[in-house]
């Protein structure tokens, strides 16, 4: 991932946008929009309101358990004509096929039914979730269509599905359905910017999308009447699937950079981030769109924290000096220039306005004793010391009851950087956890040990390839020694993520013991003729590194480490940015 941008990615941005305008110009006049809460943000990076408007939009509501309320006639609050047609765009999950045939069946019964109903699923039609309208007794009053917003692109090099249940949905309750949707999002990439001339995978979800975009592939040449293929020239030089169960530890580290950091603490939603009143000094929030055009954000997205202070004031030190050229501006040519960059500097001004507040406030928040003898206990668990005094902190962690996640993140990372926990710490952490948060959370530790996440050493749970955390940890050096020089690449505590190590095993050919290191699948696909795989390495095309269950912003930052150096440019693409609560709060039930 390098500080420019690869390539422009407009084109599945500009088909989304292009397919909604049909599906929208086919329901002539006025007509409301109700919008799954979920796809808020990725719709917005394809169709703003303003666009909405343009297509006959009026009004837009979100997407809950009571329906919308019509506008009256008029703008009185007299007799209301038929409401205007509605149209839902939304993911096709059950809950939300629900929620819209009881919208329908209200309007029904209160003899106000709209001018029509429009179901758009988003990334494509669910034969469940049609099943759903038609067992609610709606199906024949609504028209579905589908709408292929599937990667988001946040940044020069990160595409996000924006799947947020993805973990749940995949991990929990081994429901796939997303990964046909992965697929399909990498055919759609293939056809904008060329084949993937070879597709490396290490996991079984990476198997599963392999061999659905390998049977895509093979319809849409089957499809094609006059046996065409697709010329256009490969943009990437191959693509990486990473299954998120080759590396569980990662995930429940506490991140250290900048853009971690700001994830954790205020959300990362879509690139977007809303700062509260501890940023902007009011009552009002300020929505900021973190990406590489944000000058002073791409100077420190990747720092650790420790070094961002330093990096603002070096920034503040060069926007002064640009302030202060005006005092030296004799000449109406020299204001003219003067002027013309005076736009960027109070672009840059408030960014940096911005960030420097941003960052005291994760300071107030992080800088702590606590967080101290959190990250050294993490340290402990993972480089394979000692664990003594990391159990101690942990079960002083539950009796203090600190914030579940937390405590939770804690025992997880524990369990799969050690390879499980045995039976005798297992039963003790778990009596604790229940006296100091309550039975209801039975349901919460079964869920984990469901998803891998807590495993017992005694072989009883199917634990993925966490059990191989401690191989991995030895064959790539992953917590190298306090004597040893750390690299860009240790964005953690004295840790390189295990799925960094990964991608560079594969790009470096070091990859040959990855299957018996990790207990899963890890295979290599060529799809074009070697020419065509020669030629795309030797252009130094950009890597697309594909991760199957979500990527944290500090493997980003590893990543774009790695690629300065071993000269490689990485273009990730990930099912969602991801962090160690986002993982716990799938394993919780919603009562």
């Amino acid at each position: 991932m390098a500080d420019a941008a690869p390539l422009a990615f407009d084109a599945p941005a500009g088909r989304a946008r292009r397919q909604l305008q049909g599906i929208l110009s086919r329901t002539r006049g006025n007509k409301e929009l109700v919008l799954d809460p979920a796809l808020t943000t990725p719709l917005n990076h394809v169709a703003g309101f303003k666009f909405l408007q343009a297509q006959g939009v009026s009004r837009v509501y979100k997407l809950e358990s009571k329906p919308p309320t019509p506008a009256p006639a008029d703008g009185t609050s007299g007799a209301l004509t038929r409401p205007p047609p509605r149209v839902y765009v939304t993911r096709p999950s059950l809950i939300n096929m629900k929620l819209i045939s009881a919208h329908v069946n209200a309007d029904a019964r209160s003899g106000r039914s709209a001018a029509g109903y429009v179901v758009i699923m988003v990334p494509q039609v669910d034969a469940l979730a049609e099943l759903v309208l038609e067992e609610e007794g709606v199906y024949g009053l609504v028209q579905i269509e589908e709408l292929q917003l599937d990667l988001v692109p946040l940044d020069d090099d990160l595409l996000s599905a924006q799947l947020h249940g993805f973990v749940r949905d995949s991990f929990l309750h081994q429901d796939f359905t997303q990964l046909g949707w992965t697929s399909r999002a990498l055919l759609n990439l293939e056809q904008a910017y060329g084949v993937l001339p070879i597709v490396h995978g290490i996991g079984e979800r990476a198997r599963i999308v392999a061999d659905q975009l390998s049977a895509l592939q093979r319809a849409v040449a089957g499809s094609d009447s006059d046996g065409n293929t697709d010329s256009t020239e490969p943009a990437f030089a191959a693509a990486i699937l990473i299954d998120r169960a080759a590396d569980l530890v990662t995930p429940m580290c506490s991140q250290l950079v900048y853009t971690g950091l700001v994830d954790e603490i205020y959300g990362f939603n879509g690139g977007l981030v809303d700062f509260g009143e501890d940023v902007t000094g009011s009552q009002q929030t300020a929505r900021v769109q973190l990406s590489s055009q944000d000058e002073v954000y791409v100077k420190i997205r990747d720092l650790n924290f420790s070094k961002v202070g330093q990096a603002l004031h070096n920034e503040a030190k060069r926007l002064g000096a640009s302030y202060d050229e005006r005092k030296s501006a004799q000449t109406i040519s020299q204001i003219k220039q003067f002027v013309s960059k005076l736009g960027g500097l109070q672009s840059v001004h408030r960014s940096l306005k911005v960030h420097t507040y941003a960052a005291e406030h994760i300071m107030k928040t992080k800088n702590t004793e606590e967080l101290t003898r959190q990250l050294e206990a993490e340290h402990s668990m993972i480089s394979g010391e000692d664990t003594t005094s990391a159990i101690e902190w942990l079960e002083q962690s539950i009796c203090r009851q600190l914030p579940l996640h937390l405590v939770l993140q804690a025992v997880c990372l524990l369990s799969c950087a050690t390879g499980g926990l045995k039976p005798k710490l297992f039963e003790q952490l778990r009596r604790s956890l229940l006296h100091s948060y309550g039975y209801e959370q039975l349901v919460t530790l079964d869920n984990l040990q469901k998803m891998g996440l807590l495993m017992v050493a005694d072989g009883s749970s199917s634990a993925g390839s966490a059990k191989s955390f401690p191989r991995l940890r030895k064959r790539f050096n992953l917590t190298p020694p306090a004597e040893q020089p750390t690299t860009d690449m240790c964005v953690y505590y004295g840790y390189c993520p295990a799925s960094v190590a990964l991608v560079n095993a594969v790009c470096t050919g070091g990859g040959e013991d990855l299957a018996r290191l990790l207990g899963m699948p890890v295979f290599s696909r060529r799809v074009a003729d070697a020419a065509t795989t020669a030629a795309a390495a030797e252009a130094r095309r950009p890597i697309l590194v594909c991760f199957l269950g979500g990527a944290t912003c500090s493997e980003l930052a590893a990543l774009r480490a790695l690629g300065k150096t071993i000269g490689h440019t990485f273009v990730v693409a990930t099912t969602d940015i991801v962090t160690g609560k986002s993982f716990i709060d799938a394993a919780i039930e919603q009562y």
